[in-house]
């Protein structure tokens, strides 16, 4: 049995290395033009901030979802048109990617690690009124950030695929499918077999098509920089963001998927009503990703939307 074991987890290993690898010579040839720099977070935490596009321009922060990283925004801080105008900047969260992955279950469970961090990468690369784009998980940590510091030094939010943790409005938020649950369960896992194997799961219900080839084995391997640990400690992570969300005032825009299995539009509908100023965008023919299912489309609305909220 521990012989069997062991096989699995080496098979698992080298499997992740190879993608590794793929990760390593794709962001060499695609991020050339993306500057990378580290920023102290709350309690110490370093962040991967990266940094695309005119420095001058009015700046875009773009916020990943759970377990993912930077590499979710990979059409937007490539996009020839948003990287004229705009200051584009994206940051791993605590836990993801190349940021820092504290141990300690409450450096995740609570507010104030997440809105602190935010704050950090808005002090330190002087983004003046910026647009937050939070997705998924990502929606979360953006009303956390208006939670503890308000929304009148920001521009404006492009919520994607998220409640934006509004908990009232008859929000309750449907379970995802019962495989896509125990997928998530099982990401908590410490063994890294089971793991790679949910996280693979997982990541074929994000899209209304699987994504398939490079870049499914890269948002793999991205994914699997996120430790179980941190999963879990985040998933603890909930409050209601409805009062927070009637004070803002500021322009605010819903972007949904048809095939979302994590956001269905009438949910969206009700959190986008906890909002004073807000509009919906609905993408027919995407899932939990418009930003990579249809990124001229999402782009260009970002484009947009940025550009009345300046």
């Amino acid at each position: 049995m521990q012989a069997e074991i062991t096989t699995k987890v080496t098979a698992a290993c080298r499997a992740l290395f190879a993608a590794a690898l793929l990760v390593s010579a794709a962001s060499a040839s695609a991020s050339s033009d993306l500057a990378f720099s580290a920023v102290k977070g709350h309690g110490g935490v370093l962040l991967n901030v990266v940094e695309a596009g005119n420095r001058n321009g009015p700046p875009i922060l773009l916020i990943h979802g759970f377990s993912q990283s930077y590499l979710s925004w990979e059409e937007q801080l490539a996009d020839p048109a948003l990287k004229a105008r705009y200051h584009l900047v994206a940051v791993d969260l605590r836990g993801h990617g190349a940021s820092g992955k504290p141990t300690d279950p409450a450096a995740y469970s609570s507010l104030t690690p997440w809105a602190d961090d935010l704050a950090a990468v808005i002090r330190a690369k002087k983004l003046e009124r910026p647009v937050l784009v939070g997705w998924s998980f990502g929606g979360a940590v953006v009303m956390a950030y208006v939670a503890r510091y308000g929304a009148k030094g920001l521009a404006g939010i492009d919520f994607v695929g998220t409640t934006a943790a509004i908990r009232s409005n008859g929000v309750k938020p449907a379970p995802p499918s019962a495989d896509v649950q125990a997928a998530i369960a099982a990401m908590t896992s410490p063994d890294i077999a089971v793991n790679i194997s949910a996280t693979d799961r997982f990541l074929a219900g994000l899209t209304a098509i699987p994504l398939a080839g490079e870049r499914r084995t890269r948002m793999l391997a991205s994914n699997m920089m996120t430790p179980y640990y941190a999963r879990r400690a985040s998933g603890a992570l909930s409050f209601d963001a409805t009062p927070f969300a009637r004070k803002t005032g500021i322009p605010v825009l819903f972007t949904v998927g048809a095939h979302d299995l994590f956001m269905p539009l009438q949910i969206a509908k009700g959190a986008q009503q906890a909002f004073p100023k807000s509009s919906l965008s609905y993408y027919a023919d995407c899932g939990h990703m418009p930003f990579i299912e249809a990124p001229a489309r999402f782009n260009a609305e970002l484009d947009r939307f940025v550009a009345a909220a300046q």
